[in-house]
């Protein structure tokens, strides 16, 4: 049986009770101006939850679209070293995959940092959307009206028993949070039935039950209910199905490079045809509360994706890889220059010591020197490359003088 009451985990348990004071004070704010409707509190925390989830969003919707950019550079990539298994040819190609990511702003991990910082606060936010009643204190109340007191379910004789014979045999019917538990699941014949086996609570539990419908109608809709095929209950599941499968066409909309032969891309392709029938299922086992969360969030999702591709339509794609190019080798000069100037470690002293009467060890470690000499001066011409290519951009007339002088420097050095 899944507890209706506030979630202590470790992880979650934090979240949801960042999410569930977020929810309560949505609830107490319309109530204040009239509005005490679940359904209009659940749009404006969708609302707020996607605003604050927003930056990652974006982040996410970008890596999306530069894939769909890279695909055929990272597909040419992988024909260029088919069939090439030795340890060099596999180093140098993952050097220039992380190249082609760089160039475009992103790392091969780019979607999946975002999707795992997000999971945790969605799977709290059902969490949550579940048991409104531990974490909307107003709710909670109208349900301890009728439980708790010397009038209260929990003061009549044999409750426990009784509760047990006619409803979930394994409830908790021994504290208010436990038998709220158990309510908050019922149908509307469950409530008739509990009306009839304590008629001295009768009023009591009619009056609070009616101002519970009337905070969870939504146009006749009882969104505390799980939709049933014989009540108009039945749209929140049909709806959250289509709003989800339009939400999925619309990101994947502007997937065009996409490789045939790609495991996991036949396999998204398959989830976009299976996910909307999976939610059309569980829609009619969850309460019609989260059904309804859904349809809003694949809706404001929708807008959002349209938005952001619009916005990233608009980036000039060629600029963005000059500037990310000179960054990446910028990076990489900085971290050869590194390498070469970190103090030696007791072992490589050691090493050097010994090879002092060694001719041939110290041969291979002039070599090796003169390697790193190398490595060096190429990291000092890439930097200046890349601060000339700046200057370039910003003083045109600037960075032409300055191409002049390199090609008269190289042609100086190939007269001498």
């Amino acid at each position: 049986m899944v507890l209706l009451t506030q979630n202590s985990g470790i992880i979650l348990g934090p979240i949801a009770k960042v999410l569930g004071f977020i929810l309560n004070w949505l609830f107490e704010f319309c109530s204040n101006y009239g509005l005490s409707n679940i359904g209009i509190t659940i749009v404006l925390f969708t609302i707020v939850i996607k605003l604050l989830l927003l930056p990652l969003t974006i982040k996410q919707q970008r890596f999306s679209k530069f894939s769909n950019i890279m695909n055929p550079e990272l597909q040419a990539l992988q024909a260029k070293y088919k069939g090439k298994t030795d340890n060099a040819s596999m180093m140098k190609m993952q050097e220039e995959q992380r190249a082609i990511y760089a160039k475009y702003g992103t790392s091969q991990v780019g979607g999946c940092v975002q999707m795992i910082i997000q999971m945790p606060i969605l799977f709290a936010l059902y969490r949550v959307l579940q048991n409104i009643p531990a974490y909307v204190t107003p709710v909670k109340n109208l349900f301890i009206n009728f439980i708790d007191g010397a009038n209260g379910l929990l003061a009549q004789n044999n409750f426990a028993t009784i509760m047990a014979e006619n409803f979930n045999p394994k409830g908790d019917y021994t504290s208010i949070n436990g038998v709220i538990d158990v309510l908050n699941t019922f149908s509307a014949s469950n409530w008739e039935k509990l009306v009839e086996l304590f008629p001295q609570c009768a009023e009591l539990i009619t009056t609070n039950r009616e101002a519970l419908v009337e905070i969870y109608n939504l146009f006749t809709i009882d969104l505390s209910v799980t939709p049933t095929l014989k009540s108009i209950s039945v749209l929140i599941p049909i709806l959250t199905a289509f709003t989800q499968w339009l939400s999925m066409k619309t990101l994947n909309s502007k997937q065009t490079n996409v490789d045939p032969d790609n495991p996991m891309a036949q396999s998204m392709k398959s989830m976009n045809t299976i996910m909307p029938i999976m939610i059309l299922a569980i829609g009619f086992s969850v309460p019609a509360g989260l059904g309804f969360y859904w349809i809003v969030n694949a809706v404001i999702t929708t807008i959002q994706q349209v938005v952001i591709n619009r916005y990233l339509d608009k980036i000039d794609i060629e600029d963005l890889k000059n500037r990310n190019k000179a960054i990446y080798e910028e990076k990489k000069a900085r971290e050869a220059e590194k390498n070469a100037n970190r103090p030696e470690s007791s072992f490589q002293k050691y090493v050097k010591e010994a090879q002092k009467n060694n001719p041939k060890a110290r041969q291979i470690t002039e070599k090796l020197e003169a390697v790193r000499d190398e490595n060096l001066k190429k990291a000092e011409e890439i930097r200046k490359a890349s601060y000339e290519a700046q200057e370039s951009k910003s003083n045109p007339k600037k960075g032409l003088a300055a191409r002049a002088n390199m090609v008269s420097e190289f042609n100086e050095k190939n007269k001498k």
